[in-house]
């Protein structure tokens, strides 16, 4: 919900390049940051799937702000 708020209040065209910026930020923080290190977390399924789930919402996120 956080997300979708964000999107919407920066929605103005003087705020795009911000939020793109800032979903930009927040994918390479999924692709890359997050998946360094996650043989730490592949035994638990809770873990697993809130992430994968999470990353579907962020990955669909950045397509809608391009």
């Amino acid at each position: 919900v956080l997300l979708y708020v964000f999107y919407q209040l920066t929605s103005k065209s003087e705020l795009q390049k911000s939020r793109i910026n800032t979903f930009n930020d927040l994918k390479i923080m999924f692709d890359e940051r997050f998946a360094k290190h996650d043989e730490y977390f592949n035994c638990n399924a809770l873990v697993t799937s809130n992430f994968d789930f999470l990353k579907k919402v962020v990955d669909k996120i950045v397509e809608l702000s391009i």
